[in-house]
């Protein structure tokens, strides 16, 4: 099925799928980001989940994002197909894209990269807060917790100094471990590093395992916990979907 030009294919077999409504929403600026970012949320939510690539993987790529999508469980994904050498060159197509894509899967959640001072990833994240207001798209009429996902930034300095890892999803070891087979599908540098991770950010949230995303927007009625850096409770938003909950 196509959504004005966008399709949803099943990554794992190449067959187009129907769009279908899901709570979640991950966009990337380009293959392997949806994974460091939020591979856990995709293992954990795969049946509940779709990912979204703005740019155009070559073929190699796009063979690393069939197995990596084969080992989160092959939630649906689509690729938008704009070159990323021109990645933000018109706005308003990418913005009406996502809008129609958020108009079809009505998430409760739209996950995208902190933007840092990387051109791709500022792209992917001005194109998803464009999306959520345009009135001619999903915005309009459905409430959207936005949330930023870490990328594994090599470079501190990449993320502003006041950037509040506020919110965690919390994960189990298989989930994990789905996350770093699935980086390691692409051939991350950052794949190793995955586990660690993850035990560090839950450790702070006094669980096992967990990925942190920053609050961007919190839609009325969504229910999440901010943390401070100790892990402590800062205060509470009503919601229907509890995030680091299954659905």
């Amino acid at each position: 099925m196509h959504i004005q030009g966008v399709s949803m294919i099943d990554q794992g077999t190449g067959a187009p799928r129907s769009p279908r409504r899901a709570t979640r929403l991950v966009v990337a600026p380009h293959v392997g980001d949806e994974t460091l970012g939020c591979g856990g949320v995709l293992a954990k939510h795969g049946e509940d989940a779709v990912v979204v690539i703005l740019a155009e993987p070559d073929e190699r790529r796009r063979e690393q994002l069939a197995a990596a999508q084969q080992e989160l469980g092959r939630p649906p994904a689509t690729v938008l197909g704009v070159s990323r050498r021109h990645l933000g060159e018109d706005m308003d197509l990418l913005v009406g894209m996502l809008a129609d894509l958020l108009a079809m899967v009505q998430p409760s959640i739209l996950y995208l990269p902190f933007p840092s001072n990387h051109h791709d990833r500022a792209v992917a994240y001005e194109t998803g807060m464009r999306a959520v207001r345009a009135p001619y798209g999903h915005g309009a009429r459905h409430p959207v917790t936005v949330l930023a996902y870490d990328v594994g930034a090599v470079e501190v300095s990449e993320y502003a100094d006041d950037v509040r890892w506020n919110v965690r999803e919390t994960l189990d070891e298989l989930d994990v471990e789905r996350k770093t087979a699935a980086a390691t599908a692409y051939g991350s540098p950052l794949a190793g590093g995955l586990r660690r991770n993850a035990r560090l950010v839950g450790e702070a949230g006094n669980v096992d395992w967990a990925e942190q995303f920053a609050v961007v927007r919190m839609s009325p009625g969504h229910r999440a916990t901010y943390r401070d850096e100790t892990g402590a409770a800062r205060r509470h938003v009503r919601s229907g979907v509890v995030v680091g909950g299954r659905r």
